[in-house]
């Protein structure tokens, strides 16, 4: 007999519309539940990426989905052990839906399991609501064939902290599973390496909106100014004085504190400079046992522990209502890795109201990858309110304009992901004059010559595909290379190369429009100029090859 999960079942009473008196869901929630049923209405075996401020209530909108989706059996994939337990202990409890009235009180909870290490009874988990779990132990990457679950085991696959998707270990999972519906949910869906996470960006709700709304807590910088030269003993010093202080303050009598270094060395003497200074704080890295982990955790969270140090850990899904300092003693490089460690302080509670305080120094020129909005965060002034929101809602406007532009392009192979191509940004330029032949708009597609599957230059073409428009043309080639030394095939390799032709249309009639031709391998780069015969039909060079900026 065929088992009916908890989210089959007829006795579950969930609604998403918000009955008479009950507190209402939160407008991110709502956006999100409604945009993710549209989407599935449509294209329900869409990959679908959600992003919302940190502290805007993930947690509901992922123990809701399984309602919505009347999932068989529903696996969700986080990052840590942390949130492997939080996030088991809401599906059981049921409570954030059971807060906005989603759920009736009387109904009985899921049955939920948390998977730890590799050794996984598949046939037990048959029997299974939820499955939480790691990546590592959850992925097929890390399984013999004979291992492998039945793809069809899981119909709802929801991805928390969801940037870490592309990499291989998490990306196994959703090709793994490819009829599940899966959610991806994250605060940051850009990788710091830039990467463009997988699916349809569903839905995104801005920063601004959120912090109007209330959801993101205000955060208040202090920004110690240091004497020259800034040394590692007197940035330290400075920011162990400055949230001891901040401790000690009457209004941050419930609040604890979060530090943040970088090195395991560091964390030792910076541990040595806050106990000088009376704060209890303790260290947290990779190998601190899972026993420890937890005690300090909960003696965190309590407030009988003020302080934690991290290397790099906790900047991510872990929630600890009164954390409202941070000693940002080592800064991350990245906007989504700041962007997640600042998220720690913005979670609004009401039983902790007190300000947020984010403790650092004037020591950005030291840290050349902080660019932008991301370096303006620290300077003398800066307005948090106006720049966080840029940071983060500018950065998801120019990955959505990305996916739209790049879903155009023909399909690549499965090997090939366009998102991730990055092309120099130097090319010929070349001028094609109001009386030319040359056509470059591409109007018949991609020229004769250029094609998937045909040879240029000695080398099979991979891919080649144009834009909406027509307006820009990618060519993929690779051959086939072996050291000179080795006579056999068995070293062989494929060496790829990348040209791309750019038109640029002159808003005149009678002036000139622009093509450019970028590619690093001169010899691919003049057979596509020979393929489309460029000079006899009128096109000729603007200038010498060299520094220009190429527009899509």
């Amino acid at each position: 007999m065929l088992r009916v999960s908890h989210y089959e079942s007829d006795y579950v009473d969930f609604s998403l519309l918000r009955r008479p008196g009950d507190p209402s869901w939160r407008r991110p929630q709502v956006g999100a539940l409604s945009a993710i049923s549209s989407q599935w209405t449509l294209e329900p075996e869409e990959r679908l990426l959600v992003s919302i401020p940190t502290g805007s209530g993930k947690t509901a909108i992922a123990t809701a989905l399984p309602y919505l989706a009347r999932a068989k059996r529903t696996l969700v994939v986080v990052p840590s052990k942390e949130l492997r337990s939080q996030l088991s202990a809401a599906f059981r409890s049921q409570q954030d839906l059971l807060n906005v009235g989603a759920l009736n009180r009387a109904s009985p909870g899921p049955i939920v399991e948390e998977v730890t290490g590799r050794r996984i009874d598949w046939a037990r988990l048959q029997q299974i609501d939820v499955v939480v779990a790691l990546p590592n132990s959850i992925s097929p990457e890390h399984m013999e064939e004979a291992e492998l679950p039945d793809p069809e085991l899981f119909d709802l696959l929801i991805i928390d902290e969801a940037h870490h998707a592309p990499a291989k270990t998490w990306r196994a999972i959703l090709d793994h599973f490819p009829s599940a519906r899966a959610v991806l949910l994250t605060a940051t869906p850009r990788r710091a390496d830039g990467k463009l996470l997988p699916g349809t960006h569903a839905y995104h709700f801005p920063l601004r909106a959120a912090i109007m709304d209330g959801i993101f807590h205000p955060v208040i910088p202090r920004v110690l100014e240091l004497g020259l030269p800034v040394t590692d003993e007197a940035k330290d010093e400075a920011i162990a004085a400055e949230v001891a202080s901040q401790l000690a303050q009457a209004e941050h009598a419930t609040s604890v504190a979060l530090i943040r270094v970088n090195t395991v060395a560091r964390a030792g003497r910076v541990q040595t400079m806050y106990a000088a200074k009376g704060v209890d704080a303790r260290v947290l890295i990779g190998t601190t046992s899972v026993e420890d982990r937890s005690a300090i955790l909960a003696g965190w969270r309590a407030g009988t522990i003020r302080a934690v140090i991290a290397v790099d850990m906790l900047g991510e899904g872990i929630n600890v209502p009164n954390l409202r300092i941070v000693g940002y003693h080592d800064k991350h490089k990245s906007t989504p890795a700041t962007m997640q460690f600042i998220g720690r302080l913005a979670r609004a509670n009401e039983e902790y109201p007190q300000q947020s305080v984010l403790v650092t120094v004037h020591d950005e020129d030291v840290y050349p990858a902080l660019q932008g909005a991301l370096r303006e965060l620290y300077r003398e002034d800066a307005d948090w309110a106006t720049i966080l929101p840029t940071l983060i809602d500018e950065e998801i406007d120019r990955e959505r304009r990305d996916r739209e532009y790049l879903s155009a392009f023909e399909d690549p192979p499965e090997s090939f992901n366009l998102a991730a191509v990055k092309p120099l940004t130097r090319a010929v330029l070349l001028e094609v004059p109001p009386g030319a032949t040359f056509d470059p708009r591409f109007a018949d597609g991609v020229p004769e010559g250029l094609r998937a599957g045909q040879r240029l230059a000695g080398r099979h073409i991979a891919y080649a595909g144009l834009n909406e428009h027509a307006t820009q043309l990618v060519v993929i080639t690779s051959e086939p290379e072996k050291p000179k030394w080795y006579v056999g095939g068995e070293l062989t390799r494929s060496i790829f190369e990348l040209a791309v032709v750019s038109w640029q249309k002159s808003p005149d009639i009678n002036r000139s429009h622009l093509l450019l031709v970028n590619a690093q391998d001169l010899t691919l780069l003049n057979a596509v100029r020979g393929v489309l015969d460029l000079e006899s039909r009128g096109v000729v060079v603007f200038r010498a090859r060299g520094v220009v900026t190429a527009t899509g």
